[in-house]
C-alpha cells in the first residue's frame, strides 16, 4: 500500500471524503449524478462540480459531462484505504467502547483522516484483525490484492491488460476476431455512446457498451493512471 500512502498525505480530509463517497454510491461502475454526490456530502451542485474537477486532474476519477463522476483505479484504491480506517474505528467504538452505530459512524468520519500507519495496523491487531463491521460491512484488506476491472471503468488513455473475457462463448469468438483475448494489451483511445475505441496492437477495434462489462482488465503500473 506505498502508493496509497504517499498519495494519501497529499489530499485534504474533504478530497478524501468525495472518494470515499463516490466509491460508496457507485454501481456496477456506472457514474454517480453530481446531484447525488453533493446531497451525500451535503454541499452545493456547483461545489461537488469544482471538486470533482479537480480529482480528476489528479487522475483519481473520471468526469463525464451531463452523467456524472466515477472513480479510476488511482482514486478507488485512496477510497479503500480511508474507508478500512473508518470501519475499524467502528469496530472499536462499537463493539468495545459500546457507542450507537451512528455515534461511532460519526466519530469514525473525523478519525479516519488522522490517524497513521502505525495507529492502523495496532487497532486492527488489538480488534483481532476484523473482517466485517458490527453491520456486516466488509473492512478493505491492508494489502491490496491485484484485482480486475471492467473495461467501463478505464479513463481514455489507459493501457491495461486483458484478463479474462465473460458473457458466453459467442461475445468471446466475436472479440477473438478482433485478437482481444485474455492476455492482449489494449489502450483506451476512444469512447461514446456508441461504444469504446481500443488499440489492440496495431488494430483499432471499437467494443460495444453492451459488451464492455464482460471484459475484464488489469491495468500496468505504467499506465494505470494516465488520463485524457
Amino acid at each position: 500500500m506505498a502508493c496509497q500512502k504517499k498519495q494519501q498525505e497529499s489530499l485534504s480530509a474533504s478530497s478524501e471524503m468525495y472518494l470515499v463517497h463516490l466509491a460508496r454510491l457507485e454501481e456496477k461502475g456506472n457514474p454517480v449524478p453530481i446531484r447525488l454526490l453533493s446531497e451525500a456530502l451535503e454541499v452545493s451542485p456547483v461545489s461537488a462540480n469544482e471538486m470533482c474537477r479537480r480529482l480528476e486532474q489528479l487522475g483519481m476519477l473520471e468526469y463525464i459531462p451531463y452523467r456524472g463522476a466515477r472513480l479510476l483505479e488511482k482514486g478507488r484504491d485512496i477510497a479503500d484505504y480511508v474507508e478500512r480506517r473508518h470501519r475499524l474505528w467502528e469496530v472499536f467504538l462499537v463493539d468495545r467502547l459500546g457507542l450507537e452505530p451512528a455515534r461511532a459512524d460519526a466519530i469514525a468520519c473525523d478519525l479516519e483522516h488522522v490517524t497513521t500507519d502505525e495507529l492502523e495496523d495496532r487497532l486492527d491487531a488489538f480488534l483481532g484483525r476484523p473482517a466485517h463491521t458490527p453491520a456486516g460491512l466488509p473492512i478493505p484488506p491492508a494489502e491490496r490484492q491485484l484485482r480486475t476491472l471492467p473495461l467501463s471503468a478505464l479513463a481514455v488513455g489507459t493501457r491495461a491488460v486483458v484478463a479474462n473475457i465473460g458473457g458466453g462463448a459467442g461475445i468471446r469468438e466475436y472479440l477473438a476476431q478482433a485478437e482481444l483475448s485474455a492476455g492482449a494489451e489494449i489502450e483506451i483511445r476512444a469512447r461514446c455512446n456508441h461504444g469504446t475505441l481500443l488499440m489492440v496492437g496495431d488494430t483499432f477495434i471499437t467494443v460495444m457498451p453492451e459488451i464492455e462489462e464482460s471484459v475484464r482488465v488489469t491495468v500496468s503500473e505504467e499506465g494505470r493512471y494516465v488520463a485524457a
